[in-house]
Formats: structure tokens, C-alpha cells, sequence
């Protein structure tokens, strides 16, 4: 008896019909981008289509390995049968999608969601009208509405008449921690099973064995993506005190080059999402010490990409989520110095790590906790799509990517068949008397 895959089909198709209506819709990707963050298109593609494409390209390419049955052994106890192991989809997935990468974060769960068979609502975030308007652009241009459909506008009022209406087995939230916190309680109180994917804090240290121009490169290329509105942007950098001089004076030579001054305006590198946020990062540099950039514009939310240089390691930019183009600069003279900083953040999205020491890389990658450890790199292991997106503690719970994310919307079924050939009269009733028997057998 051997058994079979059930629907491959069906999701290779939809998977694949999402990836053509997705390059189709490219430009419309490219002008939402532009409205909502004032970004070009090469930081759309890096920030949002090439990651969603990478990771249809390996679900597609890998769907039916996912999906094919998983022989595991039997012990001797059930001779003879054969074990397997079955994913089944969980049911109807809610995601809910942030504002500060739109289309990833709605997209990237939705590939999981349909290679694992489920049916799916999406909410993207009001906060990025024009891109919450093409996803649902897409998706009712891809899906039938009754298999996967789109609900924009307001999120509270939105996620009360979806859960008023449609019977959710699992929700996926990305976005800021007091939503999650709210989310997770809602969920406990429905016994709904949730994955949450917090923005928290991505500390990066800079070692004194670091190539000082290419971490210096390497961060200020990630940093500033998008206004520095991306989760997975470097908060600040923790620079040993031997090479911070010289580090810095090495990053302003690089800012400079990457973003010019120029006396007719603000420098610029993307639009602040909305007001509230804005002023939120005006705040941030009040009193503060300014290397590189400060100035801004309110009537275009524009603030140019900022360097500032802390003196305290009890200064709140060390402990708060920044999502915006403002980089402090902190140090640290011994490891421990580092980690006591490091540790006190209890949970991190991601850590970056610049040195050329690999005894020294492999101690920080031990002693951290995070989702993901970056050496020698910045934001970009993310779109490795065989690296799992792990989220533990204040920065959420559960874990997505590649197989990782089919296996978050499955459900492990066990599966034995046992065959007529021996017949097993020792598990017949009277059982009296067998004692020593099943003793012997169930080992």
C-alpha cells in the first residue's frame, strides 16, 4: 500500500500562477513603493519582490518533497508495518501584513500557507494604503475568493468582522510588540494558534579584527534601505574601543559617498511612513550628538540619513526599536561589556557581527540570542529561504522560511499500516498470564 499525494497539483498551480501575476504586476509594485516610502525601484525589488520571489521559486521547485509522505521507522514492537508521517494543512490562515515591508509580509506567509494547502484572509496594513491596495490587487486577480481573499482598511475593525465572520485555525501577525501582545491574548482566550514575528531591537558589533571599510559599507548600505524602515535594520553598532576612531572616521567617509550632501536640500533615502512617526524620530535626536545628516523636512516627512555618537550605555536609543534613518554609535572594550549591552535587550530579531576572528565570531554567535546571527553581514541571511525565520520570546513565537514556514501551516499526521501476514495473538484478550510476554516485547 502505498500513499499518495493529494492536491499537488492544485498548489503547484496556484503557486505558479501567483508568481506570473506577481512579475505582472511589477511597475504597480514599483509606483506603490514610490508613493507610500518614496523608495526607487532597486530598493523595492531588494525589500520586497526579489525575497518573495526567492521564496516562490524554492517552494515551487521543493513543493512535492514537502508534501510526499515521510517513511520513519517502526519500532519492533508493530512488526510488521510500515510508519509515516503526513502534513496536512491546518485550515483557514489569518496573516496580517506591517507597514514597513507591505508585500513581504503579507506574501512570504501566503506562499507557506497555500504550499501547505490551507485557504487564507489577508490584512495588510492600512498605515501603506497604496501597497495594501495592490495586494489585493493581486490576490483577487490570483485566487478564487472563497480559497484566499484580501480585506483592507482599518486593522481593529477589519480583524472584528473577520473573526465575527470566518472561522480562523491559525494567525500570523508581523508587526510591533503591544499589537502582538494584544493579538496573543486574543488568541489564548480562542485557543487559536498563533505565530508572531515582533519587530524588536537588531544590535551590530563591530570587532577590533574587522575589515573596517567593508563592515562600514555593508551597514550603511542595510541601515538606510527604505528610510531605515526595515525590521531587520541595524539599531545601532556597538564598536570595540580600540578601532572606534578609526571605525568612524571610516563611516563618515563611506556615508559621504553613499549619500552626498547637498546644499540645495535634504539628503535623501526614502519617505517616513506617516506623521506620528516622524515626530517620534525628531525626538530621538534631540540633545543627541550629530556625526553625519540631522536635518529635515516635515511638509515631505523626509529626515536625512543620520550618524549620532552616544555617551551612555543607559541612553534609550541602545534599548528602543528605531525604524528610521537615525544610526547611533556606541562602545564597548571587552566582550562581556558587549554582552551585558547585548543581554539586556532579553530577545533580539537578529545580530550582526563584523569580524575577521573566527574564534571570536563563534563565542559572540554562542553567547547571543537572537532569530538570526549575521557574520560579516547585514539583513541579507534573511532571504536565504533555508534559514529558518525563528521568533522566541519578546520578538514573538513560532518559526517561517522555506520548508520551515510549510511545516508552521501543517499538521503532522501519523500514519501506520500494519499487514495480515503475522498475526499478533499476544495482544488478544485473556491478556492474563502475559505479563512477562509484553514485557519482554514492549522494550
Amino acid at each position: 500500500m502505498v500513499l499518495k499525494i493529494a492536491d499537488y497539483n492544485f498548489r503547484l498551480g496556484l503557486l505558479t500562477q501567483f508568481k506570473a501575476t506577481l512579475l505582472l504586476n511589477e511597475p504597480d509594485i514599483y509606483e506603490a513603493g514610490d508613493t507610500d516610502f518614496n523608495n526607487i525601484q532597486e530598493v523595492v525589488w531588494l525589500t520586497e519582490i526579489g525575497p518573495i520571489l526567492q521564496e516562490l521559486e524554492f517552494a515551487i521547485n521543493h513543493l512535492k518533497d514537502w508534501m510526499t509522505p515521510e517513511k520513519v521507522n517502526t519500532n519492533s514492537f508493530n512488526f510488521p508495518s510500515n510508519s509515516y508521517i503526513i502534513n496536512e494543512p491546518i485550515g483557514r490562515i489569518l496573516i496580517l501584513g506591517c507597514w514597513t515591508q507591505p508585500f513581504q509580509s503579507c506574501f512570504i506567509p501566503l506562499i507557506h500557507a497555500i504550499a501547505a494547502g490551507n485557504s487564507v484572509i489577508i490584512k495588510p496594513s492600512e498605515k501603506a494604503p497604496h501597497s495594501s491596495f495592490i495586494i489585493s490587487k493581486i490576490v483577487a486577480d490570483v485566487f478564487d475568493p472563497t480559497y484566499v481573499r484580501c480585506f483592507e482598511g482599518d486593522g481593529p475593525e477589519s480583524l472584528k468582522f473577520i473573526m465575527s465572520q470566518y472561522k480562523i485555525n491559525h494567525l500570523f501577525y508581523t508587526g510591533n510588540g503591544l499589537i502582538g501582545r494584544q493579538l496573543y491574548k486574543f488568541a489564548a482566550d480562542n485557543f487559536l494558534p498563533v505565530t508572531l514575528s515582533l519587530n524588536t531591537i537588531c544590535p551590530c558589533i563591530v570587532d577590533k579584527e574587522a575589515d573596517l571599510k567593508i563592515a562600514a559599507r555593508r551597514i550603511l548600505s542595510a541601515k538606510f534601505l527604505s528610510a531605515g524602515q526595515t525590521c531587520l535594520a541595524p539599531n545601532y553598532i556597538l564598536i570595540h574601543q580600540q578601532i572606534y576612531f578609526k571605525f568612524k572616521e571610516v563611516l563618515l567617509q563611506e556615508i559621504s559617498k553613499f549619500f552626498p550632501q547637498n546644499p540645495k536640500g535634504i539628503i535623501q533615502c526614502g519617505k517616513i511612513i506617516d506623521n506620528n512617526n516622524f515626530i517620534r524620530l525628531q525626538k530621538m535626536l534631540l540633545g543627541k550628538k550629530i556625526l553625519y545628516g540631522g536635518h529635515s523636512d516635515k511638509n515631505n516627512l523626509h529626515i536625512e540619513p543620520t550618524i549620532i555618537e552616544l555617551t551612555s550605555e543607559k541612553d534609550p536609543l541602545l534599548y528602543e526599536e528605531i525604524l528610521g534613518p537615525i544610526l547611533p554609535l556606541a562602545t564597548f572594550d571587552f566582550m562581556e561589556d558587549g554582552l551585558d549591552v547585548l543581554n539586556k535587550h532579553h530577545s533580539c530579531l537578529a545580530h550582526y557581527i563584523f569580524t575577521q576572528d573566527s574564534t571570536q565570531a563563534d563565542l559572540w554567535a554562542q553567547k547571543i540570542t537572537s532569530g538570526f546571527v549575521g557574520i560579516n553581514s547585514v539583513m541579507w541571511p534573511a532571504t536565504n529561504p533555508n534559514l529558518p525565520y525563528t521568533n522566541k520570546g519578546l520578538r514573538g513565537i513560532g518559526t517561517y522560511h522555506g520548508k520551515f514556514g510549510f511545516d508552521t501551516f501543517s499538521i503532522k499526521k501519523s500514519v501506520m499500516i500494519s499487514k495480515f501476514i503475522f498475526d499478533r495473538k499476544f495482544l488478544y484478550q485473556p491478556l492474563l498470564g502475559k505479563l512477562k510476554l509484553l514485557k519482554k516485547l514492549m522494550k
